[in-house]
């Protein structure tokens, strides 16, 4: 009967523990939430009132003669519909929405109608909205914000990201589990690994099974035929896009790669915004290659059942894009795409 009893205080226990970590659970999803929420409509009423006061600027103009009012409508009809897309949190539609402000300025100062330096206050107004729009991210899980770009359609983290719950040693590794690398580092504590300069320059770099865990809610990593929609918005054609190797058309690895960090000076433009680092990648048996001389990026999608991904890679050496496989126990960096 003891014995009876010592078991029922003990499933009371267990359950009761179960019982608060689910609530845990629940609450820290619902904080997430609502951090998340909270930062959108900052981010939003900010934006909103920028838009308001580029609309200003425009009447002002129309009011001294500068435009026309017919081109007016044109221009705040395409404000307006900018702020009723961010009303309802759609960003990236804000985001083009304005461009096409910034493109229609421009075709008038082409034409003559309107000068350089009028146009050139509500461009630099209107790009300054985007930039709101774009700025950044903040993972609640620690903290880490990323910038974030709109690149056609899309919106990327424009940072590899960092995310790192745990760390093994170049020298561990499995086509099956999660592990997470920091390049250079071959222990396992986590704050040792953080306080290096690889990790706060390149993040982190994650075996396929991590890269398709490690993106916050609200992002995901992107498939390979979201990192195909990228370059083909960049200018690579459509059969280089779907082929393999590496692909010179449009120029894309300059677009990709970040302004400087790359070995011999052989850095890009960075004119996509998307500002890829060397950060390396880890290889199976614990090699650590290309810091400085490359960067890899996980894909989401398989190949067969061969235990490979799709991955993307860039060097200082080319300007072009790599596209093929790898085996999951690779480490590569991650750069995650916004739902």
């Amino acid at each position: 009967m003891k014995t009876l009893f010592k078991l029922l205080v003990i499933a009371l226990v267990i359950s009761a523990g179960s019982s608060c970590q689910k609530d845990e659970i629940m609450l820290d999803t619902k904080l997430q939430n609502e951090m998340t929420q909270s930062n959108q409509l900052k981010n939003s009423n900010i934006s909103i009132s920028s838009i308001d006061e580029i609309i200003q600027l425009i009447e002002k103009y129309v009011s001294e003669g500068i435009l026309d009012e017919g081109i007016s409508k044109s221009l705040i009809s395409k404000l307006e519909n900018a702020k009723k897309s961010l009303t309802k949190g759609n960003e990236k539609a804000a985001s083009n929405q304005l461009k096409a402000v910034i493109n229609a300025i421009n075709e008038l100062i082409e034409e003559g109608i309107i000068t350089e330096e009028d146009g050139a206050d509500i461009i630099e107004e209107t790009d300054e909205v985007i930039v709101t729009i774009n700025e950044s991210f903040s993972d609640i899980r620690d903290g880490n914000q990323y910038e974030t770009v709109i690149i056609g359609e899309q919106c990327w983290m424009a940072e590899n990201l960092a995310y790192l719950p745990v760390v093994s040693s170049a020298f561990e590794g499995s086509t099956d589990e999660a592990y997470y690398y920091v390049n250079g580092y071959n222990g396992n504590n986590v704050a040792e690994a953080k306080s290096t300069d690889n990790y706060r320059t390149y993040g982190v770099l994650y075996n396929w099974n991590a890269a398709n865990i490690s993106c916050p809610k609200g992002w995901h990593l992107p498939s390979d035929e979201e990192w195909k929609i990228l370059e083909k918005h960049l200018g690579m054609s459509s059969s280089d896009a779907d082929d393999t190797w590496w692909r010179s058309s449009g120029d894309v690895g300059i677009k990709l790669k970040s302004i400087s960090g790359w070995k011999y000076d052989l850095n890009g433009d960075n004119s996509s915004g998307f500002k890829a680092l060397p950060g390396g990648n880890r290889a199976p048996k614990g090699l650590v290659l290309m810091v400085g001389y490359g960067a890899s990026f996980w894909s989401s999608s398989e190949i067969g059942l061969s235990h490979e991904g799709w991955c993307r890679e860039l060097s200082c050496y080319k300007d072009d894009v790599y596209r093929g496989d790898e085996r999951h126990d690779h480490g590569n960096s991650v750069r995650c795409i916004k739902d």
